[in-house]
């Protein structure tokens, strides 16, 4: 059996969930994971290989027929879509998918947002996961145009603990780990410190740039397994599913700072970050 994974979007927590779905359906099979980033590290997806669209690549028609061309040339026997039921813009229609069983991986969106990308010929699935709590239109609509829908509590596959060990860190740091801009990055620093008696140290992609107050800028992938170390009294990040999932067993030592999405719901994820709800 071969799997293919259709899940652009920004950030670093659509390859992770694709991972994670992996592991807690025990599915072993070789998985191509399309994502939009050409630069996110496979690290991020245990057992997965990346593959991203030429740069060339940017309209809603020529993204579909890259997606019908990728299909025919991997011929998967299995199609899974996480998060935008349609595709991040909507380019996904149901004449791509043939017979083969298509998978959903649902999870929160602004569906105000969202619902203008819709298609007129949807892809039907066969089965939607829901991840998270959905709003009541958006499962509405899923569950009219789908098969069946059912709850998936996700865990994560057990991540390289290599990188976090190698890196040296000061006693009762608090870390800011974000993949996106530096304005956010800045963002959740600003919030670091006013939580911190220690030093604040990054953990982000890209140079190490002079931040106030910032100890240091370090590159290390995977992330998660540093919020173990003994050092750590704290970590600030954003409102993704990743970051919610990977660092909940921290409690109230994880601080998280929702911003602003087009289609992720970060707000309604922090406010409800200890339901566990997948709807």
């Amino acid at each position: 059996m071969s799997l293919l994974a259709l899940a652009m979007g920004g950030g670093y927590g659509h390859a992770s969930r694709v991972a994670a779905a992996r592991w807690t359906l025990q599915v072993t099979a070789p998985t191509l994971v399309v994502v939009s980033d050409p630069h996110l590290p496979e690290a991020l997806a245990p057992g997965c290989s990346l593959i991203s669209p030429p740069a060339a690549v940017r309209s809603r028609a020529e993204l579909r027929a890259w997606v019908r061309d990728l299909l025919a040339e991997q011929a998967p026997d299995e199609v899974w879509v996480d998060a935008f039921p349609v595709g991040v813009l909507g380019e996904l229609t149901d004449d791509l998918f043939e017979d083969r069983p298509l998978r959903h991986l649902a999870r929160r969106l602004r569906w105000d947002s969202y619902v203008r990308r819709l298609t007129i010929h949807p892809p039907r699935y066969d089965t939607v996961w829901v991840t998270e709590e959905l709003e009541p239109a958006h499962r509405a609509w899923l569950a009219a145009d789908s098969g069946v829908l059912e709850p998936l509590a996700l865990s994560d596959p057990p991540l390289d603990p290599g990188p976090a060990a190698a890196v040296d860190l000061p006693e009762g740091v608090w870390l800011v780990i974000h993949s996106g801009p530096l304005q956010e990055v800045a963002q959740l620093v600003a919030v670091a410190r006013a939580y911190a008696s220690g030093p604040i140290v990054i953990i982000a992609p890209g140079e190490g740039l002079r931040l106030p107050g910032v100890h240091a800028w370090l590159q290390v992938i995977p992330a998660a397994p540093l919020a173990d170390r003994p050092e750590v009294a704290g970590v600030v990040t954003a409102g993704g599913t990743a970051s919610l999932r990977q660092y909940r067993h921290l409690g109230d030592r994880h601080i998280v700072v929702p911003l602003r999405r087009p289609l992720d719901d970060q707000a309604w994820r922090a406010a409800h970050r200890f339901s566990g709800s997948q709807g």
